[in-house]
């Protein structure tokens, strides 16, 4: 069974307004998912959860595994966030700290030429982008972004409330707890009770050979230090820049496939 969600802000999830968009609030987010599914995905006896996780989700997913190790029973990792060297272009706008007293228009202006895509005067009635764009294939990313831009009322203050609070960089701690887990148990990263499928392991981290913001030669060197052995990391590189799921989703499937031995 397939759980996909949206992050807070983002998609079909709504903005929640009034609290910080970090890692306790996404991560939250999940146990919300988890636990309003008729299905039960907890537990000893459910087999687990095998995560794929893309860009800041990938860094959610690495604190659900480090914290939680006895719900996951394998990891895939997509370009994942948090061990960033450096912020895009655009991210480090100081008006971003005092958004309420920016006027909304000139907010929006910001963000639509960090995300690219363009302003429009008025975006009218909101169109059901699922009959239209998510039955085409390949799925269109443009019309996609564009479409949140335009019609999701609180993705603009989500995406500002994230870069200035999301754990996006400097999250060495969860990546190395995680990379404990893996290493194996003698290195005593799980509290007593908190049996793990992760013991002596390893994760599929794929990156995109021409993506400028989760650079694989940095990330992947910081996870190679952190799990000490090449053994307990598949690192896999396919075409694209960060929006590489998309374009590149048959060699993404191919490897995640191979990895969960599901071919």
């Amino acid at each position: 069974m397939l759980l996909w969600l949206d992050l807070w802000g983002r998609g079909y999830s709504d903005s929640p307004l009034g609290v910080t968009h970090d890692a306790t609030l996404f991560g939250n987010q999940i146990f919300y998912a988890l636990t309003s599914s008729p299905i039960s995905r907890t537990g000893q006896q459910s087999g687990g959860l095998s995560v794929v996780a893309f860009s800041l989700g990938g860094r959610i997913a690495v604190s659900l595994a480090a914290h939680y190790p006895c719900l996951i029973n394998s990891i895939v990792l997509l370009a994942p966030g948090g061990l960033l060297r450096a912020l895009p272009t655009g991210y480090g706008n100081p008006l971003y700290q005092f958004p309420r007293l920016v006027p909304t228009g000139y907010l929006r202006k910001l963000v639509a030429n960090i995300i690219g895509v363009r302003v429009s005067a008025d975006s009218g009635e909101v169109p059901v982008i699922g009959v239209d764009v998510m039955k085409k294939a390949p799925l269109d990313a443009a019309a996609i972004t564009q479409w949140q831009f335009d019609h999701h009322k609180g993705f603009v203050y989500s995406f500002i409330d994230t870069v200035v609070h999301g754990p996006l960089m400097n999250q060495h701690a969860d990546w190395k707890k995680l990379c404990d887990i893996i290493r194996g148990p003698s290195i005593g990263a799980v509290p007593t009770g908190q049996p793990s499928r992760r013991f002596d392991s390893k994760i599929l981290v794929i990156f995109g050979d021409e993506d400028g913001l989760v650079v694989k030669e940095e990330v992947s060197a910081d996870l190679l230090q952190m799990l000490g052995d090449p053994k307990h990391v598949d690192i896999r590189v396919v075409t694209g820049g960060h929006g590489f799921p998309m374009p590149s989703s048959d060699d993404v499937v191919k490897h995640i496939g191979i990895f969960m031995n599901l071919t």
